[in-house]
């Protein structure tokens, strides 16, 4: 038996899954949000729900898509470009490479 409240979407989170109450003939019943609310396990692993001394089942609620099959069924996923690095003897680099040679103390050495 653990505690819950009720979120926006009329459901719980319990054990990282989101589940909605329905009666026992299968119509959602919705609530208001932040209602305090018990969820039970059973031993056979059905999962209810206590509010007011009333007890609904819970019914698991699939996670969400980013894309639909149905509506976006020509979607292909946007490969990110590949970024653009000049070579070094680009005349954008000549200049940022000598002041990194300059700054290295090693290099000067080795020079001299």
């Amino acid at each position: 038996m653990n505690t819950r409240i009720i979120d926006n979407g009329h459901g719980i989170r319990y054990k990282n899954k989101y589940y909605i109450s329905t009666t026992d003939k299968g119509i959602k019943v919705f609530m208001k949000n932040r209602t305090s609310c018990i969820v039970i396990e059973a031993f056979d692993g059905n999962l209810y729900l206590n509010h007011l001394d009333v007890l609904y089942n819970l019914e698991e609620v699939p996670d969400q898509e980013k894309y639909s099959k149905q509506f976006d069924p020509d979607y292909k996923e946007i490969k990110p470009k590949k970024k653009y690095i000049p070579s070094l003897n680009h005349p954008w680099r000549t200049d940022n490479i000598l002041q990194y040679f300059g700054s290295q103390k090693h290099r000067q050495q080795i020079g001299a």
